[in-house]
């Protein structure tokens, strides 16, 4: 067929304009997306860069480009580990059959178009798909992992999608389900979900389930929705139960979208229950945070210590677990402060935005003693965040010293100068608050020594002749002596 659109014919009756606006909308939009299409897709007579050569996997299932060769074998190999978590998960292999590969392409960003761009569609009774992003030193790895679900679903639905609905895009999972399982598959992603769900609970926060089945789209980043996204794919799809997954591909393959009447009748969490879908999942909120705040020590006599072994697991990172684009001089695991010395390098200023926002997400639940240390170390990844401003000539009008925009150093000098002083500030605050709590302890052991009776086998005048292992508050403490 030469011409898709057939002329219509002649008639003295004139078209209406809103059925030639729907007629020229349709073709806009064909031909945008036919662009799109073209414009993710590598020309076939260029050759990559030499070092650049593109990775397939061993199993067929993901080819790799627009990276240096080793970047390409990082993130295929984050793609297969990614996809077998995920089979175990649904409790079914993903089928690829004959399909081409997804092809994954790393690009620079291009005005206008999101982050990571996922694009698919049945052509010639095979099912394509493509994942673009923009190169390693702007993708993030959130964003690459749920891009990376919502496809690998997709590909669930087209192995049972019939023939009469093999057009288009095809099967379309909604983004609370993707985002929601994407996160699911990653344990310290899960672990933070449940700390936020027991937070919203105790605050009478939480969002209802009717509200998160309706989140088809989820922009980018990270947000409160994916979170309870996380909570509800756990709750109505577990981990293992292949006949609820199974149901659900049925149902995306004939381009039914999954509301809440949908699960009540084929999640097992709400399948042939008395109480309503509210009401089950408000007890399993209640379930999951009593489990958090047991398992963080929340609700007993201290949760100080807790609280900071949180902090302290925030400032020891680990770059390459949420960032393939490291050097890799960059050491597998780095305390915040040495962060400053990679200031202005791309994958540091992605960490330190990150690890602002874990650190800020503890100051809701933390104790009084701890928030201050807390806000200076968000000042710290705040700072070490933003660069100093690019240098304009003076004939240029910039756009960045609006008073709206955050305050940037004048030079690096200055920037580090401003992140030595912000570090020393944290350090202090955290420093007083662990002699508080190391004090107050030491108080409380010293009343408890004294109520309890001494051993009968123990002289009450007996010379303390070793001294007592140090605690690991002590110990702690002792990296804040100076070295001199």
């Amino acid at each position: 067929m030469n011409n898709p659109w057939p002329p219509a014919p002649r008639s003295p009756t004139p078209r209406p304009p809103r059925k030639r606006a729907r007629l020229l909308y349709g073709a806009a939009g064909s031909l945008a997306a036919a662009l799109l299409w073209g414009l993710l897709t590598p020309p076939a007579a260029s050759a990559p860069p030499p070092g650049h050569a593109s990775v397939r996997t061993a199993d067929l299932h993901y080819l790799v480009s627009g990276l240096p060769s080793a970047d390409n074998l990082a993130w295929a190999d984050r793609l297969a580990s990614q996809e077998k978590a995920l089979s175990k998960w649904i409790g079914r292999t993903v089928p690829f059959g004959n399909d081409p590969p997804i092809a994954v392409s790393f690009r620079t960003r291009a005005d206008g178009i999101e982050p990571v761009v996922r694009i698919q569609g049945w052509e010639d009774g095979r099912f394509l798909q493509r994942l673009a992003a923009p190169g390693v030193w702007g993708v993030d790895a959130d964003d690459f992992d749920e891009a990376a679900c919502w496809l690998l679903l997709n590909r669930c639905a087209a192995g049972a999608t019939p023939p009469e609905f093999r057009y288009g895009m095809g099967a379309e999972t909604p983004d609370w389900l993707a985002c929601g399982l994407a996160r699911d598959l990653d344990s310290a992603l899960r672990a933070r979900t449940r700390d936020w769900i027991a937070r919203d609970w105790r605050e009478g926060r939480a969002m209802p389930l009717a509200d998160i089945v309706k989140l088809s789209r989820l922009p980018s980043g990270q947000w409160r929705e994916k979170a309870y996204a996380a909570a509800a794919v756990e709750f109505l799809l577990p981990s293992g139960d292949a006949a609820a997954w199974q149901a659900l591909f049925d149902a995306l393959a004939r381009r039914e979208t999954p509301t809440a009447r949908w699960f009540r009748a084929h999640s097992p969490a709400l399948a042939g229950k008395d109480e309503s879908p509210e009401t089950l999942w408000r007890a399993w909120l209640a379930r999951t945070a009593a489990a958090a705040d047991s398992a963080a020590g929340v609700g007993r006599r201290d949760r100080s210590l807790a609280q900071e072994a949180l902090l302290m697991d925030i400032l020891t990172c680990r770059p390459r677990e949420t960032d393939p684009g490291v050097p890799a001089d960059i050491p597998a695991e780095v305390y915040a402060r040495d962060l400053a010395a990679w200031r202005g390098q791309p994958w540091c200023t992605r960490l330190a935005t990150r690890l602002l926002v874990r650190v800020q997400e503890l100051a809701p639940t933390a104790p009084d003693a701890l928030r201050d240390a807390i806000a200076a170390y968000a000042s710290y990844f705040a700072q070490l965040a933003t660069p100093p401003a690019p240098e304009r000539h003076w004939w240029q009008r910039g756009g960045d010293d609006d008073d709206s925009a955050a305050p940037r150093p004048p030079d690096d000098a200055a920037w580090s100068l401003a992140l030595n002083q912000l570090w020393q500030r944290a350090e202090r605050l955290h420093r007083d608050f662990l002699e508080t709590t190391l004090a107050r302890k030491q108080y409380l052991d010293l009343w408890d020594a004294r109520s309890r009776p001494l051993p009968d086998d123990t002289p009450p005048d007996a010379p303390d002749e070793a001294p007592l292992p140090r605690t690991p508050i002590q110990r702690y403490l002792d990296r804040f002596e100076p070295a001199y």
